[in-house]
């Protein structure tokens, strides 16, 4: 059988968002309310379910592909800007506006982590490829690095505080984009920033390998 190719789409101005067909340009799903602030804040939980963050509320609305109505509907202590989902989809990681990060096991729901990243809004979190390691980027013009290993020791509070593994500082303003490379621990990182600067980080060395400078953010 044939792969569909499908696009979404969202809507600030009617809270939706829409699933299309890419061939026959025809809408498959609308789903509603969904109204995410960026891509950052929506993620896919396996194959069947997607998570969108909401953009004026603290909550994220968990839809299954082919219903247009939230599967489940999470209430959530801040509003949530950018979110991440293991490859086994075992943990969701979801970063605030006030630049703390929540970490929740899926199957059951349960906050597992919450720690003060940043000082400003989390505006991009990802998860290396192996998932042993957690990137976040910020407002704060910080990329942080931390271990998943840590993050997950049962032994200490699930307030207690984290300190990352590395941060680098050498972006000057908000960091708007965050994209990590395969290889896990080892893997190239590239952060983008206001500050009309991508930068390349490897994590073994804490070392920034390159710089790369446009005409506009």
């Amino acid at each position: 059988s044939c792969t569909q190719e499908v696009v979404l789409s969202g809507s600030s101005e009617d809270d939706s968002m829409h699933l299309w067909d890419l061939r026959t340009a025809t809408t498959l799903v609308s789903y509603r309310p969904a109204a995410p602030a960026s891509f950052a804040a929506l993620s896919c939980i396996g194959s069947d379910f997607l998570a969108v963050a909401q953009t004026t509320k603290a909550s994220i609305h968990v839809f299954n592909w082919r219903k247009d109505q939230p599967h489940c509907r999470m209430s959530v202590p801040e509003r949530i800007v950018s979110m991440a989902v293991t490859q086994d989809s075992a943990l969701l990681l979801a970063g605030g506006d006030s630049g703390r990060v929540f970490l929740w096991e899926v199957s059951s729901g349960a906050l597992l982590r919450t720690w003060e990243a940043h000082y400003r809004s989390a505006s991009c979190i990802q998860f290396t490829d192996d998932d042993s390691h957690v990137l976040t980027a910020s407002e704060d013009s910080l990329v942080r690095v931390w271990s998943c290993g840590e993050l997950l020791d049962y032994n200490s509070s699930s307030h207690a505080a984290s300190a990352p593994i590395v941060s680098w500082n050498q972006h000057t303003l908000p960091v708007s984009s965050l994209a990590v490379g395969s290889g896990g621990i080892a893997a190239r990182i590239c952060s983008a920033s206001l500050d009309r600067t991508a930068r390349i980080w490897h994590i073994p060395s804490k070392s920034c390998l390159a710089v790369v400078s446009f005409p506009s953010p």
